[in-house]
């Protein structure tokens, strides 16, 4: 009987009381300030070569090729480990490559990711 009550009175509260401040709506946004640049468009090609001039050279291959090489001989030898100490006797071969190809995958992306935060030194201009 009283859970009943609680119930009647919780009810009979909620319908009788007008919103609280946090379910009331915002004022009105009066108006947008333009955030956009107002100047004429330029082709796609000013972009391109924009960014073509802001990207410095980095070592992203150089890393990429380190990381893929070492992390895949890595693989492969922890790969070949694991197999050759399994109770089953079987080929380990293709094992053996699958964890080197998978190592390789992970260290080329590591490697080329590292290699893409040192830049290239500048060269300076050769005059002929």
């Amino acid at each position: 009987m009283q859970a009943r009550t609680v119930s009647w009175l919780l009810l009979v509260t909620s319908l009788l009381t007008g919103p609280i401040s946090a379910q009331r709506l915002p004022p009105r946004i009066r108006g947008v300030a333009p955030t956009f640049d107002a100047s004429p468009v330029r082709p796609m090609q000013a972009f391109a070569d924009d960014a073509q001039r802001r990207i410095r050279p980095t070592h992203w291959l150089t890393g990429a090729v380190v990381g893929g090489v070492a992390v895949g001989a890595f693989g492969g030898i922890v790969g070949r480990g694991l197999c050759t100490n399994s109770d089953v006797k079987t080929d380990c071969t293709w094992p053996t490559l699958g964890s080197a190809l998978l190592g390789a995958a992970v260290g080329f992306t590591a490697g080329a990711l590292v290699g893409g935060l040192f830049p290239k030194a500048e060269q300076p201009a050769r005059n002929p």
